[in-house]
């Protein structure tokens, strides 16, 4: 028997074997009670970020024709597959953005193969569709292997359940943007940016794509593209929120962990406002999480600009008059504010279905608030103003107050640069210390001393009892997501006593490719807080860091996103938050093989 019929019948008995092996090609179930059981919003909370809304109504149809091509229905093999080998889970899932547009845009089958030692549908799956790519059973691997930073072996396979048959012509796709790469960010670009990307490859059955960084914000701009994205309601603001939230939600078992905790309550706390504040020190410090070291020196001066920055937002949103009454804030707590007050036993559009998830649970935009806030900052910038300059108290005055108390002591700097930014310069006439910890001491001190932000009571005295409740209800807090776990316990001592703090310790910290020690574990971990950092109203991220950015921009509502860079102080003010053109522009590296 010729031995490319011996594999296609081999082929189609695996075929048979894996498709009547349960909860095997289908969309994952949405299970209600299971995430419930970990928080009772927070199945309201999913549904309402991943119903659609605000993305045009391609999600059901795109899910049936997805079906449609995968079961041999529609007429003609085709696929696009995101062939995902190497780099930390926001780096790949950013890759395949632009790749899950390009097959909605062709109307191709989206598919995800996935290397490493992870499986990614057990930590995130779709509603919609099931794009697993994997191994039939049966058939042996071919290929190569890569070995990552620690000498693990990550299987490199190249067969695939459903767009590998024999005779289907394939298309390799390995467009990289690198700054040092100037030829390839040409092609890339005008592929993506000026070309008419839909005719791409029509003439194969299955087209690979590898390593598709940055090319999403061109795709949004290509004048070929215009009147199909405007179809579909997609453009540069929305984009990773509609593509992200389509196909990556966090499964209850990679939530699990967070059962109880407060930073899940107060994320899904609709009189709650979030800031978050993403922290990324660099893959050394993967190391150090390995070997529970929760100290390390240049701690407090990596996250002092950020936290500045959350201050200056929390002072500006605190002296607004009626911050209570501001509806739909930016990100998740108050965006699906009327889903998640009523999840526990009132009704809602979306309560009983309706296709994957049904409509969605909001009740208003963030345009609205956008809208809301700019008018508010007009009308009450003087009165503002007042009020900072005599609540004025930030990261900044304590690390003042803690020079001046201890002089020229001597500070240690980091005993290594940060991996993105490389090693800073202390500014000049900058106090010292003898130790962080020295400093660490005279900040909480300075802090207790000062006694933080404190809540505005409303002027004259008098007024609503409700609206008093109401403001002195309302707070805001910030979320702490960082690589670094001894970062995570330097906050908590110095902010812990805030009662703004919220962060989760005890995680296992992973990079998922160069420095996995935690199994499945490790990337439940990885994907459940990214996800829960885009419910954040506000976010503060590291530039360069595509964990912070991606998190941030597929969240619920329009992005608010403030980019520290190089661990620099900068001003943050709520009614200039960086535009889209900036932080589509911050590069992130993302590796190759070749």
């Amino acid at each position: 028997m010729p031995h490319d019929r011996l594999r296609l019948i081999t082929w189609l008995l695996a075929t048979l074997t894996w498709l009547v092996a349960p909860g095997c090609s289908a969309p994952a179930t949405f299970d209600v009670a299971a995430y419930d059981a970990i928080h009772p919003r927070l199945s309201a909370a999913i549904k309402a970020r991943s119903s659609g809304t605000g993305c045009g109504d391609w999600y059901q149809p795109y899910a049936r024709s997805h079906a449609a091509v995968r079961s041999g229905a529609a007429p003609g093999p085709r696929y696009v597959v995101m062939v995902s080998e190497e780099s930390g889970l926001a780096d790949r899932l950013t890759c395949s953005l632009p790749v899950l547009l390009y097959a909605l845009l062709t109307g191709r089958a989206f598919e995800y193969v996935w290397y490493g030692n992870h499986v990614l549908w057990e930590s995130m799956q779709s509603p919609y569709i099931d794009w697993r790519a994997p191994v039939p059973p049966g058939i042996a691997t071919r290929g190569t292997v890569l070995r990552d930073a620690n000498g693990v072996l990550l299987p490199v396979v190249f067969e695939n359940h459903f767009w590998a048959q024999p005779g289907r012509s394939q298309l390799m796709t390995n467009h990289y943007l690198d700054p040092s790469n100037h030829r390839g960010k040409i092609v890339a670009q005008q592929l993506f940016g000026d070309s008419d990307l839909v005719q791409y490859g029509a003439g194969y059955d299955v087209i690979l794509w590898k390593a598709n960084n940055g090319m999403l914000r061109w795709a949004t701009q290509n004048p070929y593209l215009t009147e199909r994205l405007k179809a579909l309601n997609l453009s540069l603001p929305n984009a990773v929120r509609c593509l992200f939230n389509f196909a990556y939600v966090p499964s209850p078992a990679a939530l699990a962990p967070w059962r109880a905790s407060e930073v899940l309550d107060k994320l899904l706390d609709p009189d709650a406002f979030v800031i978050g504040i993403q922290i990324r020190v660099g893959d050394h410090v993967f190391i150090s999480n390995r070997h529970n070291i929760t100290r390390a020196p240049g701690m407090i001066q990596t996250m002092a600009p950020y936290f500045y920055c959350a201050r200056q937002l929390t002072e500006e949103l605190e002296a607004l008059p009626d911050f209570a009454s501001i509806p739909a804030i930016g990100g998740g707590s108050s965006t699906y504010g009327g889903t998640a007050s009523t999840a526990a036993g009132g009704s809602t559009r979306d309560a009983d279905g309706g296709g994957a998830h049904g409509s969605s649970g909001a009740q208003h935009s963030s345009r609205d608030w956008a809208s809301h806030l700019q008018r508010m900052r007009r009308e009450h910038a003087t009165r503002r103003q007042h009020q900072r300059n005599a609540l004025h108290v930030d990261v900044r005055h304590a690390v003042r107050h803690a020079r001046n108390q201890h002089g020229a002591a001597g500070l240690r700097g980091s005993s290594h640069g940060s991996d993105l930014t490389g090693p800073r310069r202390r500014r000049e006439g900058a106090g010292k210390f003898s130790t962080g910890r020295q400093l660490l001491q005279s900040l909480a001190a300075a802090s207790s001393a000062l006694g933080g932000v404190q809540q505005r009571q409303p002027e004259g005295g008098e007024g609503d009892p409700q609206e008093q409740r109401q403001q002195r209800k309302r707070k805001v807090y910030w979320l702490l997501v960082s690589d670094s776990a001894a970062l995570r316990r330097t906050a908590v001592e110095l902010y812990g006593s805030s009662g703004r703090l919220l962060v989760a310790e005890g995680l296992p910290i992973d990079h998922v490719q160069d420095h996995s020690y935690n199994g499945q574990a490790g990337l439940h971990a990885a994907a459940a807080e990214l996800w829960l950092y885009g419910q954040a109203n506000i976010h503060v991220v590291t530039v360069n860091s595509a964990y912070g950015r991606l998190g941030a921009l597929a969240g619920p509502g329009e992005p608010y996103v403030y980019g520290v860079l190089g661990h620099s102080e900068r001003t943050c003010r709520l009614g200039s938050p960086d535009s889209m053109d900036t932080i589509a522009g911050w590069w992130v590296g993302v590796r190759r093989s070749e």
